[in-house]
Order: structure tokens, then C-alpha cells, then sequence
């Protein structure tokens, strides 16, 4: 299920969007698309290739979508791109022949990664080829360039450069296929923001933290002295345990489940709203299924679940204001939510009124708080910002009357 909500992020477009215009600019700099019958009989990964001639010397662009692909396999992949390259130098008859594959990610990519690729350049003063590996990062903005090329860079750091600053904090297009595939396509403006998703890592990095503190013990009384949602606490005045029940778990089985479900979908929710508006939504999630869990949840109940509902309520008020875009992503979450309501009837342990809760804070939130770019005035943002107020009010008032009983 998280895999499959992967996919469907990766389907939107992004890393197709910034492929798309790089190529629009590299015409634009005299790059043209490189003929079927000037590629050589190699197995070498699919990706879309440019060129253009410099004086005698040939220089090929090579833009690979690399989100899905192992980084070891497209390191070993290099070998045979030099081969071919080599080979089109001497069918060719060029003096020097220059080769930079893009490999574009939409994850986030580690430094070991970006290393073995700095270090996979590959050089031959006999052949007279040259291949650079370069690295764009699209969830952080950043491009890993590797020195090699002549001082002019063939055009392709010059001004404007996608590939020297990709940045996606400007408005993006997203073209989806719209029913049958003879109509006419859709497009949809979606603002994507740059930068690390330092608060998804933040997060994370809060719950292992408290994990090691408590040793991973899934031991309630432990959990009651570090912030477990206790109700008759709640009601003796510890009202913190509203938010610190969404950082606590019970047992590393349960925080890893927890985070990797937060891994998954967390870089690609806050590259959408951006960081501050996507901890507002993470937060007010997680409060609001702790008061419903306060309120029709005898038990002392932790972990982020209700929080990681709110954001499936994010993508859901996503999918209701960019419907053509975000309909699979819709189509995904509606099944997560199904899935998890119906482990959570058949699994006594699970709080479900914890998730329906976070589930409707995370909607009401991302409405109170919308989307980067958004055009949506008091009449969304007041309304949902008032339901959701009223909700955490009417929820913390009616568990204090049935615990006063």
C-alpha cells in the first residue's frame, strides 16, 4: 500500500515536468534531439537525449528519470553509456566526444550516493571521451555538477539554467490524461516548494528519539509518565497530553510501522504545502484525534496514527482542489483509509477514533491553511478553520462530561 502511494506521487509528473523543461531550454541554447540511428547497440538505460556540435566535437545531454531505479544499477549502467559513447565518437569521426547523464531524482538522494557518482566520472585521453554523471535533486532544489568540462560548460550552466538551479518553488504544470486517450489532455497549475523536508526528518527523528529514551517498551505506565493520553489526566489538568501522545509508541514494531508510512508520503506532502503549513496540518491532526480519542476512547492510547491520517487528508483536500491531478492519489488514499478502518474493527488495539479524527483535522487544516498559490479567499479558509475550533471544542467538552459522571 505505502509502495503504491509512492508510484502515484511519481505519476503527478514532477520529475517529467523538469525533464520537459530542460529540454524546452536546451533547444533554446541550439541542443537538438539526438536520432534513433546515432545511438549505439549498448544496453543502456532509456532516458531522452539532446546534442549538439562544437566545432568538431560532439556533446550529448542524457536526462534519465532515476526515482525508481536502484543507484546501484544505474552506477554499472555508466560502463555501457561510455561504451556507446565511444563508439559514436569513431563512427562519427569527432575530435572529442562528451557525454553528461542527468539522473533525476525525486527523492531525496544521499551524500554516499552523490559520491559514487562523482567518482563514476568516466575519462579516456585515448578514445578522447568524456562521461560525467551529474545528479539533480528535485525534493531539495539542488543539482551535484562534476567538474569535467571545458570552461564554456557547452552552454549549459549559462543564465537561466534548469540544471544549474532546478528550482520547483516556481508554479508547475501538471498534464493528465483526461478519460479516453484520443480526448484532449487537462493541465493544472500545482505550486511545488524547494528545499529538504526538514520537517518530515524533524518528526521522525522526534518519535526514534523518545524511542530510545523509553528503551521501545511498550510498558503503559512508562508511557503515562512521558505523555500518553490518559483521560482522567486530561481532566485533572494535563492538557499537553493532547500533543504528546502523537510523538510516543508502543514498541519499536509500532514506531517503525508509523515512520515509514511518514517516509513514504511525508517529503511529497510538504514539497506540496510547504514546511511551516505542513507541520500546522501534521500537529493539528494529531491534536484533533487525540480529543476524539479523549472523548469516545476509554483507553490510554499513543502514536503519530492519527496524525498520519492528517495527512491523508491533506492529499484528499488536494484531490479535491486539483481533481485532475491529484485523482489516483485520491483513488489510493480512499483505499488506505478503508484498509486501516477495517484492521482497526477487526484489531481491538487500534484506536479508530484517534484516525477519524486526524483524518478530519488534517482536512480542515490544509482548507484553514491551503496551498501554496492557492486562490482561496475567507469564504474557505474562515468556515474551515471555525470546523475545526468547534470540533476540538465540542470533542475536549463532551469527554470531560462523560469522565465527571
Amino acid at each position: 500500500m505505502v509502495l503504491a502511494v509512492i508510484v502515484v506521487w511519481y505519476e503527478v509528473g514532477v520529475v517529467a515536468d523538469y525533464i520537459e523543461n530542460v529540454n524546452n531550454w536546451l533547444e533554446g541554447e541550439g541542443y537538438t534531439h539526438l536520432p534513433t540511428e546515432m545511438i549505439g547497440p549498448g544496453k543502456v538505460i532509456p532516458g531522452i537525449c539532446s546534442y549538439r556540435l562544437d566545432g568538431n566535437s560532439l556533446v550529448l545531454i542524457k536526462l534519465i528519470d532515476s526515482s525508481q531505479a536502484m543507484g546501484s544499477f544505474l552506477l554499472d549502467n555508466l560502463e555501457a553509456e561510455f561504451r556507446n559513447l565511444e563508439e559514436m565518437r569513431g563512427r562519427g569521426g569527432f575530435q572529442f566526444a562528451y557525454l553528461v547523464v542527468v539522473h533525476v531524482f525525486a527523492q531525496p538522494t544521499s551524500a554516499e550516493l552523490i559520491e559514487e557518482f562523482r567518482r563514476a566520472k568516466k575519462v579516456s585521453a585515448i578514445s578522447r571521451c568524456y562521461l560525467l554523471p551529474w545528479v539533480v535533486d528535485l525534493s531539495s532544489g539542488e543539482a551535484f555538477l562534476h567538474k569535467g568540462l571545458p570552461k564554456n560548460n557547452f552552454g549549459l550552466l549559462a543564465g537561466d539554467s534548469p540544471l544549474k538551479r532546478p528550482n520547483l518553488g516556481t508554479s508547475v504544470v501538471i498534464r493528465t490524461k483526461m478519460g479516453n486517450p484520443n480526448r484532449s489532455q487537462g493541465e493544472e497549475e500545482v505550486t511545488f516548494r524547494p528545499g529538504r523536508p526538514w520537517a518530515t526528518y524533524l518528526i521522525i527523528a522526534a518519535c526514534i528519539l523518545l524511542a530510545v529514551i523509553t528503551g521501545g517498551t511498550p510498558d503503559l505506565v512508562v508511557l503515562m509518565r512521558l505523555g500518553a493520553k490518559v483521560n482522567s489526566l486530561i481532566v485533572a489538568g494535563e492538557y499537553w497530553r493532547f500533543v504528546t501522545p502523537v510523538f510516543l509508541h508502543a514498541g519499536f514494531l509500532h514506531l517503525a510501522f508509523n515512520m515509514l508510512f511518514l517516509y513514504s508520503i511525508g517529503p511529497g506532502l510538504e514539497s506540496l504545502f510547504g514546511h511551516r503549513r505542513f507541520l500546522g496540518v501534521f500537529l493539528c491532526a494529531g491534536v484533533l484525534g487525540n480529543v476524539a480519542s479523549f472523548a469516545f476512547t476509554p483507553g490510554i492510547s499513543v502514536g503519530a496514527s492519527g496524525a498520519l491520517f492528517g495527512l491523508v487528508g491533506g492529499f484528499l483536500y488536494f484531490w479535491l482542489r486539483k481533481p485532475r491531478a491529484g485523482r489516483q492519489i485520491g483513488k489510493q488514499m480512499l483505499s488506505l483509509i478503508l484498509f486501516n478502518i477495517i484492521y482497526g474493527f477487526i484489531n481491538p488495539s487500534v484506536d479508530n477514533w484517534a484516525h477519524l479524527g486526524g483524518l478530519t483535522g488534517g482536512f480542515l487544516a490544509s482548507a484553514s491553511l491551503g496551498l501554496p498559490g492557492e486562490k482561496s479567499g475567507p469564504q474557505i479558509k474562515v468556515p474551515a478553520a471555525a470546523a475545526l475550533l468547534a470540533l476540538a471544542w465540542l470533542g475536549v467538552r463532551y469527554g470531560f462530561s462523560l469522565q465527571l459522571k
